[in-house]
């Protein structure tokens, strides 16, 4: 059984007539409402764009062990910055402990990957590999950071009309952009070392921004909380259509901002399901691209007021978007 999310062409809403702008941004509220997640086309990135960066992460994922380490993230609460290695992250304990669900807050993920900010944060400034190493890397990495900051904010857009909510009421808020630009890569991994239980590409775990933007390549693993079952083990496989098609999802900030109104999405990449029947054998490496929109770091990620009643009191507490995603952080190192 597989997600059934059929993808939403967000030309409708950005160009479109009043009533496929009013059909967008219904489906587009009625899926991330129901599941977390939905899926988009018509966003700008054309095929041959997604190929390119997918070949630019490539080749940064290839580059010398020594040349990694030189703009080696230190982990901590930090904005993260440059490289992390296989397993410097632990999504699980994100989750563990936001939940306390009792997830085993040891579990490895199989993971390295390279992160970035906006060129105008000084900072946090961002660590890039030798030009003469990787040319053109730096520059086709700011260009697709804008890129994503345009979609996720006509997105906002189309989120702030369908929750009739004045225009700007969520991009007001990521305006100095604490964004954040992620290639992902999952290296082979043995079926047996899978199946152990120790060690996955990813654990389950919510995003810490607004929403995420992801383009994810067609070896498969992306798999979302199926909420019509419940359980530690209840997902659904997220199946790649077109490869520019991008999958986003609800992160904490915007659960927080509504008030739990609309619940982050729930995620883990897994052994791809037509591969689950294996006992032994080889995972193949596996590649993503994300882009995490977040709040100002100085915004407040309490609820909207809007969201707030005498029925619905708030269930979150006033801290900064900073205070917020430091918080988070230091559980996940």
């Amino acid at each position: 059984m597989t997600l059934n999310l059929a993808p939403l062409n967000l030309s409708d809403f950005i160009t479109g007539s009043a009533s496929k702008r009013n059909e967008f941004t219904t489906k587009l509220l009625g899926d991330l409402a129901r599941t977390g997640f939905c899926k988009i086309t018509g966003h700008g990135f054309s095929e041959e764009d997604v190929e390119r960066l997918f070949s630019h992460s490539k080749k940064f994922f290839k580059i010398s062990p020594e040349s990694k380490t030189a703009i080696a993230h230190i982990p901590g609460p930090e904005p993260q910055r440059g490289w992390s290695r296989i397993g410097s992250e632990n999504t699980t304990k994100l989750f563990g402990r936001l939940e306390n669900n009792g997830f085993d807050t040891e579990r490895q993920d199989a993971r390295e990957h390279f992160d970035q900010g906006p060129t105008t944060d000084t900072a946090y400034p961002n660590k890039w590999p030798a030009e003469a190493e990787l040319p053109g890397f730096r520059e086709e990495m700011e260009a697709a950071f804008l890129k994503f900051k345009g979609v996720s904010d006509d997105i906002l857009s189309a989120l702030e009309e369908a929750l009739n909510l004045p225009a700007g009421a969520f991009r007001g808020m990521v305006s100095n952009d604490a964004s954040e630009f992620r290639l992902n890569h999952y290296p082979s991994i043995s079926v047996e070392e899978m199946r152990r239980g120790q060690k996955s590409r990813i654990w389950p775990h919510y995003d810490l921004g607004v929403i995420t933007l992801l383009f994810q390549d067609s070896v498969g693993g992306l798999e979302i909380e199926d909420r019509t079952r419940g359980g530690n083990d209840a997902f659904l496989p997220v199946t790649r259509g077109a490869p520019s098609e991008l999958v986003v999802n609800i992160s904490e900030t915007f659960q927080r901002w509504t008030n739990g109104f609309i619940p982050a999405g729930l995620h883990r990449v897994t052994t791809p399901a037509h591969l689950k029947s294996l006992e032994s054998g080889v995972l193949p490496e596996r590649y993503s691209i994300a882009y995490f929109c977040k709040a100002d770091r100085q915004a407040n990620v309490g609820p909207l007021e809007r969201f707030v009643t005498e029925n619905t009191p708030a269930a979150y507490d006033d801290v900064t978007a900073m205070q917020y995603q430091q918080r988070r952080l230091l559980q996940a190192y």
